[in-house]
């Protein structure tokens, strides 16, 4: 096992003000240290703004005005140098394990390309509603996932965005995003490139409430 990856975690935000706080909050409360934390907020018009005015220098703010998920992964990569991304949606959340985890999921030889990790379903006002993605008994692959990408790659189960890590080696060179295909580009696109880890427990929560922007349903793969 190699040593620890430097880790940061890049948040989009679209008219999350409500959720965006406890998404970052997690992350910037981190014992023994911080991580690196960007923003990019796309071209929000509700109170994101104001509350992302609150924390200050303490995380790198991006405002590319309205270009998409795709193109808020895109514009967020530059603004933090670290080995590994995390990749979360602003109304999503990690657990106080999910770093610790992910760290020592990329610490071993030969590095993975992504790690992906379940997430818990929560609702609206944060309480869990028992589920999991993936769903049950369905587990998140590992390994060599290239033969299966190619052959059918919307058959491996995944627990969407908030779900993946990648190595900044592997993400950088599939930049930009595309908008349409936001949400599973950059994983599928990824799996090609070398080895896969999964963690088995969830590391973070994804919520339920009805109004997200970036939507399965918007030029997801999923």
């Amino acid at each position: 096992m190699g040593p620890p990856p430097s880790i940061a975690v890049l948040i989009t935000n679209r008219n999350d003000a409500r959720y965006v706080g406890e998404a970052i909050d997690p992350v910037l409360c981190r014992v023994p240290a911080p991580v690196p934390v960007v923003v990019v907020d796309d071209a929000s018009t509700d109170d994101s703004a104001s509350v992302l005015a609150g924390d200050g220098d303490r995380v790198a703010l991006v405002r590319p005005g309205g270009v998409g998920q795709g193109g808020a992964v895109t514009a967020g990569l530059p603004h933090r140098d670290a080995d590994v991304v995390i990749c979360l949606d602003a109304d999503d959340r990690l657990l106080p394990r999910a770093l610790a985890r992910v760290g020592r999921a990329f610490a071993v030889r030969p590095r993975p390309v992504r790690v992906h990790y379940p997430l818990r379903v929560i609702d609206a006002d944060g309480r869990p509603t028992g589920e999991t993605r993936p769903h049950p008994p369905l587990r998140l692959p590992a390994g060599d996932l290239a033969p299966g990408t190619l052959a059918s790659p919307f058959d491996a189960p995944r627990a969407g965005m908030s779900g993946d890590a990648f190595a900044r080696a592997t993400l950088e060179p599939l930049m930009p995003v595309p908008d349409r295909f936001a949400d599973g580009y950059p994983v599928h696109a990824s799996s090609l490139y070398g080895p896969v880890g999964a963690v088995g427990d969830a590391l973070g929560e994804y919520r339920v409430h009805g109004a997200n922007a970036y939507g399965a349903g918007d030029g997801s793969l999923d």
